[in-house]
């Protein structure tokens, strides 16, 4: 049996923030995820960096969630204006207009069939946003 040795990886390019966009995950990504919800606020540290990344990538920085854009400002402190909630249910633009997308027809169906497995089974959540 012979081994062989692996070289690293070799680090990737620089990224270049004159070329580049930042479309950003809220949970798992730049905030932790927590058992609840509303376990997560917000983070001197992430806002201190965020604030100083907005003027960088001059409006070519946004976040996506599945939050709300109340929640996703509550969280990141406002440091980030462009932004999709509701998984693209909310969106506002770098001038901070909304510009609200209409739920596919089947979302009330789909909410009453997570409700009723939520019910069924112990330890389920359902977060529901109240969009129609």
């Amino acid at each position: 049996m012979t081994m062989t040795t692996r070289r690293p990886a070799a680090a990737p390019p620089r990224l270049d923030l004159s070329e580049s966009a930042l479309f950003l995950d809220l949970d798992g990504t730049l905030a932790p995820i927590a058992p609840r919800p509303q376990d997560v606020g917000p983070d001197s540290r992430r806002t201190a960096v965020l604030k100083r990344l907005v003027p960088r990538m001059e409006g070519r920085i946004a976040i996506l969630s599945g939050r709300t854009l109340a929640e996703i400002d509550h969280i990141l402190e406002g440091a980030v204006t462009p932004a999709a909630g509701v998984h693209g249910l909310e969106r506002r633009g770098l001038d901070g207009r909304r510009s609200p997308v209409a739920p596919d027809a089947a979302l009330p169906g789909a909410r009453e069939a997570f409700r009723r497995l939520a019910a069924s089974a112990s330890g389920l959540l359902v977060e529901d946003k109240g969009l129609s």
